[in-house]
């Protein structure tokens, strides 16, 4: 069940315009992580409050959703040497190996986008009150954590973690 309402964003008194970006982004990965924070600024940074499941979310435009893969692409020449995503996939390996006899391949590991069905959000804090309000938001860095490793995901049982990215920021 989603719930979603239009409402208006007022503008800000003093506010720089921002350059438009292009529909979507150019095909060559971004291979820092500052390049894809300062790619990803350029996106529209108003999203709507929505409510899926009794989940809060930020809607992002369709220019997110529209650059999901080459983002994806992005963060996997990003994290292509990572030490610390490639010790959390030998962690999630040998949980295959001992708990359900089953061996990995350096294939079986991608960076996917989220299994809620909502698309690229931002997870929000919201009560109802907030449905359908515009927020502006500031994308400020890229946030690594390790996921519970061996737990399937809630959204499907065939994905598992080891990984968590997110976008961290600020809304205004």
């Amino acid at each position: 069940q989603q719930s979603c309402k239009a409402q208006k964003v007022p503008k800000p008194l003093h506010r720089t315009p921002r350059p438009r970006a292009a529909e979507s982004m150019a095909r060559e990965p971004l291979t820092t992580q500052e390049e894809l924070v300062e790619a990803v600024r350029k996106f529209n940074d108003i999203g709507t409050v929505c409510k899926e499941d009794g989940f809060f979310y930020l809607k992002l435009s369709q220019q997110w959703q529209d650059n999901a893969d080459y983002l994806l692409e992005s963060l996997t020449e990003i994290f292509r040497y990572d030490k610390k995503l490639k010790a959390n996939q030998a962690k999630l390996r040998r949980h295959f190996e001992t708990k359900e006899s089953l061996s990995l391949r350096d294939e079986d590991f991608k960076f996917y986008t989220p299994l809620s069905g909502v698309g690229l959000h931002i997870s929000l804090e919201a009560n109802n009150d907030d449905l359908g309000k515009k927020v502006r938001f500031r994308v400020e860095d890229l946030i690594i954590q390790r996921a519970n490793i061996g737990i399937p995901s809630h959204h499907n049982e065939r994905f598992y973690h080891c990984q968590w990215l997110a976008l961290g920021g600020s809304m205004e």
